[in-house]
């Protein structure tokens, strides 16, 4: 009897959405309805809030009937309907994200957008940035300085501790790309950084010209600034 009030939240959509459980710090668990030919479906979901870029894992796992009470004009069987029955299980439903909007792979936002590379060049990029080597040593293993790209590259960028041996202080990571009045798009980076390392695979890239200051400090504070050139194309 409880699936039934799940099926009165289908409303004019699709599909909804019902309220996510934490299983732990690791897991969340969610129930998806989806209206169907058939009649309305519910999928038991699990998705891991710690690694946006992996997919949840649903299953279906009942038809819901219409309550007794249910007019047959809403296209639920007649009074007397059998009650939930389990199914055996299938994949996910297209398009079904995990709880708190975390996007697909091939739905997350570019690295630079379109209209931020139309932008013109900041001052510093005319006149040249004075870069900084007293913090945490910054390897630009993607992109590489001068280096021409197609389409999309991999940002991958190593931090290891400074000449004086103090460790990084990630939090202080900051990526402006050098368009405008300076654009920080650090926020697009953060959720690809760990332990050291930034990872974000083939990262969408418009075709042009693109400059990218990076910064750091040390736990002392001590700071490293660099800048890399490279064009798609």
């Amino acid at each position: 009897m409880r699936f039934w009030s799940l099926a009165l939240l289908i409303g004019c959509g699709h599909r909804t959405q019902v309220v996510s459980t934490p299983l732990g710090p690791g897991e969340v668990h969610y129930v998806v309805v989806e209206q169907s030919p058939s009649g309305p479906q519910i999928y038991d979901c699990r998705s891991s809030p710690r690694d946006p870029a992996r997919p949840p894992t649903c299953v279906r796992v009942a038809v819901v009937d219409a309550p007794p009470s249910m007019p047959p004009s809403t296209g639920a069987p007649p009074a007397g309907g059998s009650a939930p029955g389990i199914s055996t299980p299938a994949g996910p439903p297209l398009g079904v994200s995990a709880p708190g909007g975390a996007p697909a792979p091939a739905a997350r936002p570019p690295l630079i957008s379109a209209e931020e590379a139309a932008m013109p060049d900041t001052e510093l990029t005319a006149r040249g940035v004075s870069e900084l080597e007293d913090g945490p040593k910054l390897v630009l293993t993607s992109p590489e300085n001068g280096s021409t790209y197609h389409g999309s590259l991999d940002f991958d960028i190593r931090v290891e501790p400074s000449i004086a041996g103090l460790p990084a202080d990630m939090a202080s990571l900051k990526v402006t790309y050098l368009k405008g009045w300076g654009i920080d798009i650090t926020s697009r980076v953060r959720p690809y950084v760990s332990d050291g390392h930034v990872d974000m695979p083939d990262a969408p890239i418009p075709r042009g010209n693109h400059s990218l200051e990076i910064y750091i400090e040390d736990t002392e504070q001590n700071a490293t600034l660099k800048v890399v050139r490279f064009k798609v194309e």
